[in-house]
């Protein structure tokens, strides 16, 4: 049964090998290499390939369809496309195809287990997504809860393939990542920043900076409320489009929701939950973007927080982090008293190590890229895991 094809017909793909009719097994450049129909991933199980006769029919229409193809191009077709050079060969290429869905993977949990949030969507066409929500209304909000919180929300909500890029996840040992650059291991280590921002202003902050930390840290409900909005800070991606785009998507939104979804559940202040929503959806933007409730005081310390704790992490996206260097000093300057050049640089150093402990690829001195595959799987499908390895990779404050 065929399930596509592409390039005029050349490429088929089908879920059972065609018997006969000339087709030869071939061994395949890439082995296991995945595909996405339909929302649907699949992974190649064979590949096979034929050269139609040089008379026949269907090889007259390909030829006729080069022919016009490089007429309307001047020639230069067969010069940039190999499937218009493949069109003059006649060569056709079969692969069988076989299924990797989610739902083949990790049936669908109980409805008891979670409700359904409707959030908003990226396109026109497509105004409302709708996304799994765990239920953890029964859980404490303390450490050990916040493991479980994690747990959950990992499980229904971010250990699933990105609404409008199925099929960007890796497999590793049969076990399919999704959305590995946003996933639970990139919410774990945000978690882990805050903490350390918070331990160096325990020692180097200014007064002003001291008494919000005072506040937040005598409050268990600011506390650990703080630590689910750096947990949700991008979990609302659909994809891995940049915010630089004509038309950006706003996973600003989005991610606050999801934030305020979890945290509704295990808060009673719901004030504190309505102040980190509006600051999530603030949260790295410039401050001209900014509503104004988050531009000075209290919700400004939180902003400048959250967008730190981002910046940090981005040592696993970019080789030279030194622009962001410079703008993490710019914010610890308002917040240390010590030099925040010397912080900044201890920062950095300290978000590779945590990437490194996670598994998470990440270049080492700008050379050459560590990456775990082993490490990084299991710390991305098992959240609890994951927070106990960033909590115990220790951060020294001098």
């Amino acid at each position: 049964m065929n399930i596509s094809c592409l390039d005029f017909g050349q490429t088929q793909f089908v879920r059972a090998p065609t018997d006969g009719e000339g087709w030869t097994t071939v061994k395949p450049k890439r082995k296991g290499k995945n595909y996405c129909f339909d929302g649907v991933s699949y992974t190649t199980v064979c590949k096979s390939e034929r050269y139609l006769p040089l008379c026949s029919i269907a090889r007259i229409k390909k030829v006729a369809i080069a022919l016009l193809c490089s007429a309307l191009t001047l020639g230069l077709a067969p010069l940039f496309s190999k499937s218009i050079r493949e069109l003059f060969t006649g060569r056709e290429v079969e692969r069988v195809l076989q299924a990797i869905t989610p739902d083949v993977q990790n049936p669908p949990p109980p409805s008891s287990d979670y409700s359904i949030l409707k959030v908003n969507g990226r396109y026109a066409h497509a105004p409302v997504l709708e996304v799994m929500i765990g239920k953890c209304k029964d859980v404490t909000l303390n450490d050990d809860g916040l493991a479980v919180i994690f747990d959950i929300a990992n499980r229904f909500t971010i250990q699933k393939p990105y609404p409008h890029e199925p099929k960007r996840f890796v497999t590793i040992n049969g076990d399919n990542i999704y959305r590995y650059n946003h996933n639970v291991t990139h919410s774990i280590r945000q978690v882990r920043y805050i903490q350390v921002v918070l331990d160096l202003i325990e020692k180097h902050g200014t007064p002003t900076a001291k008494s919000f930390r005072d506040k937040i840290l005598s409050d268990p409900q600011w506390k650990y409320n703080l630590l689910l909005a750096a947990f949700f800070l991008r979990a609302g991606r659909v994809d891995e489009s940049s915010h630089r785009e004509p038309n950006p998507d706003d996973y600003y939104t989005r991610s606050a929701d999801l934030y305020k979804a979890y945290a509704s559940q295990v808060t009673t202040n719901t004030e504190i939950v309505d102040t980190l929503f509006l600051i999530i959806v603030d949260s790295c933007k410039p401050m001209n973007l900014c509503n104004q409730t988050t531009k000075s005081g209290f919700p400004k310390f939180i902003y400048d927080l959250l967008s730190t704790v981002h910046e940090l992490d981005l040592v696993r996206c970019f080789e030279d982090v030194d622009s962001h260097k410079r703008k993490t000093e710019k914010t610890l300057a308002t917040l240390l008293t010590s030099d925040p050049k010397t912080q900044s640089e201890k920062l950095y150093d300290y978000a590779v190590t945590l990437c490194k402990a996670t598994g998470q690829y990440v270049y080492v001195d700008r050379k050459q890229p560590y990456f775990d595959k082993d490490v990084f799987a299991r710390c991305s499908l098992d959240a609890k895991h994951c927070l106990k390895i960033v909590r115990d990779t220790q951060f020294q404050v001098d």
